[in-house]
């Protein structure tokens, strides 16, 4: 699922669920609805008025336990769609999908060529065993498999009440897989309820209902109903944190980089109409905030304490903010799933280095994630109708200015004609690092690569607006692609005062290339720049990417680049025979 529910909604299912942990048989029926009701637990049958029947009472036989294993893996759909080939002829039919999932990767095995014990009781330390499993923990380096309790303990999973000799029924499995869900993965900053749900194990209306029997439902008198849409939150170039303000009122913090030394902040507070889902708002402060190269701050400008306008969230994880204040159209904000939680003091490191970097034909774009990640979105055209694109989030080791990244994903774009493509996973476990330079540099080593060298991405600058007055441009800087010719691509930025700079490529081939820079200032009344001057470079690549030659066509380039009110542009080129092309801004895809 490509939406999620704001991070502190698992927290709060997570506290919930520990909440009730090793207490007595009430609790212990508790954690299984909680489980039932994330498709995690199904139990044995159904009494009379059709509630499922648990047993909890009874050992869990090791059938049982490999079911649980594969739901708790998020693998019961692939289990279920397999074809799997087991040897033993004492697993009964509806486990067999489980056992054969579990045997074919290793997570089990029997207790001879043809017997896998299916009916035999499992003991603590083997369901603990499995639930490590679950959470990425090995028995080969991790743990004793005979003393799982030891690592369980010190995760927090359990609390010291097991050993050898400790008794275990469906209640324990119950209790100590609800605990699990609060436990972090192995190697990574979620815990396995995060997991599940961004894989889709189960769904947002799954974890509300088992919010609900946990004892934190929407209608709890007292909750904030802005804790649906509380997190961080991402729009091109600017970024939002949405938290909780009182019983029913939301603070909005909204940031927006200009430059790597220059930002705007505004703090907004307002009450949520739960009819609407709107923060009708007054009182809002917008500053203005530089920084040096250190990253400490120079200084912090008020430029207003009064502003007013609406955030509008929507039914999913979105919102659209309307500032009274501001000349530009509605900016919609898409939540960042899974983000490293923000400080509420400190700035990124990785704001020293965010925007856009080129290195020959590739060419990145560095963002800010979290408080000290990066993620880094690598674009590399192979030919006229193909290009590759790479997104890498990492944390910043600031002593080594190094990312080691992993689970890196990458994609193959193929268009099929000018306006259809394919998208093609190539991986999604992508290895390497990202090293920045002290400069607006950094170094890209990728461990999958065919290439021998690493590559070095240099900055793409971007003039700063005016400190008096904002560039109009800003309302259209970005990525653009053409329907008419998906070979072209263009980059507009920002220059001095009301000026534009539109950087556009265009392959006619793997290895050939044409470059124009455009350069004009912006009529704010027809949204148009008459340029003159414009440069095209004709570029040529050798097969290993590196430039091979470079000839300019001509310096004395005109035409005209026209925007419109969305995000679009209209390229008049007087030098061209072919009709105008329509650029449409990448991100609105």
């Amino acid at each position: 699922m490509k939406k999620l529910i704001a991070i502190l909604l698992a927290v709060v299912l997570v506290f919930a669920l520990t909440s009730v942990a090793f207490a007595a048989d009430a609790e212990e029926t508790t954690a299984a609805d909680i489980l039932n009701a994330l498709g995690l637990f199904i139990g044995t049958g159904t009494d009379a008025e059709g509630k499922p029947i648990y047993d909890l009472d009874r050992a869990p036989n090791r059938m049982e336990a490999v079911t649980m294993l594969v739901r708790l893996l998020g693998k019961e759909e692939e289990a279920n769609a397999g074809a799997w080939e087991i040897p033993f002829t004492d697993v009964k039919d509806w486990a067999k999908p489980y056992v054969g999932y579990a045997y074919a990767n290793g997570l089990t095995k029997g207790y001879s060529e043809k017997t896998f014990g299916g009916t035999d009781a499992v003991t603590a330390a083997q369901y603990l065993t499995f639930i490590l499993r679950a959470l990425g923990y090995s028995s080969d380096s991790d743990f004793r498999w005979d003393a799982a309790w030891e690592l369980t303990n010190e995760l927090g999973i359990t609390a010291g009440e097991y050993d050898a000799a400790a008794s275990f029924d469906r209640g324990d499995v119950v209790m100590t897989s609800c605990s699990a869900l609060s436990a972090t993965v192995k190697g990574e900053d979620f815990s396995l309820a995060e997991k599940l749900l961004n894989e889709g194990v189960f769904t947002v209306e799954q974890f509300q209902a088992a919010m609900v029997i946990a004892g934190y439902g929407e209608e709890e008198e007292g909750q904030n109903p802005v804790m649906n849409w509380i997190g961080d939150y991402q729009c091109d170039r600017a970024s939002a944190h949405v938290e909780c303000e009182g019983t029913d009122s939301a603070r909005i913090k909204i940031h927006w980089g200009s430059s790597a030394w220059e930002a705007t902040e505004w703090v907004i507070v307002g009450k949520l109409d739960p009819d609407t889902l709107t923060i009708t708002y007054t009182g809002a402060s917008k500053t203005n905030v530089t920084w040096d190269e250190a990253g400490n701050v120079v200084s912090e400008e008020v430029e207003y304490a009064d502003g007013t306008g609406t955030i509008v969230f929507d039914e999913g994880t979105s919102f659209t903010w309307h500032e009274d204040q501001a000349e530009r159209e509605d900016m919609v904000f898409e939540w960042l799933p899974a983000a490293p939680e923000e400080e509420e003091e400190g700035q990124n490191p990785v704001m020293n280095w965010i925007g856009k970097y080129a290195a020959g034909r590739p060419w990145a774009e560095v963002e800010c994630y979290g408080k000290d990640s990066a993620r880094i979105t690598i674009y590399w055209s192979g030919s006229a109708a193909e290009h590759a694109e790479w997104e890498i989030i990492g944390k910043l080791d600031l002593d080594t200015l190094t990312i080691r990244y992993t689970d890196a994903v990458k994609k193959t774009i193929t268009y099929t004609d000018e306006e259809n493509f394919t998208e093609t996973v190539d991986y999604e476990d992508g290895t390497g690092t990202i090293v920045f330079g002290e400069g607006l540099t950094f170094t890209w080593h990728e461990d999958q690569s065919e290439y021998d060298e690493d590559f070095t991405f240099e900055w793409v600058e971007i003039v700063p607006p005016e400190e008096d007055g904002q560039n109009p441009v800003m309302n259209w800087i970005g990525e653009y692609r053409c329907p008419q010719a998906e070979r072209a691509r263009a980059l507009v930025e920002c220059g001095e005062g009301s000026t534009a700079i539109v950087r556009i490529t265009w392959s006619s081939s793997a290895w050939e290339q044409a470059q124009w820079l455009i350069v004009g200032e912006l009529d704010t009344d027809t949204l148009k720049v008459s340029y003159t001057g414009c440069i095209k470079t004709i570029v040529t690549y050798n097969e290993d990417g590196t430039i091979a030659n470079e000839d300019t066509e001509y310096e004395d380039g005109t035409g005209t680049i026209v925007f419109d009110q969305g995000t679009s542009f209209t390229w008049h080129e007087d030098q061209a025979d072919r009709e105008d092309l329509v650029f449409e801004w990448a991100q609105a895809d």
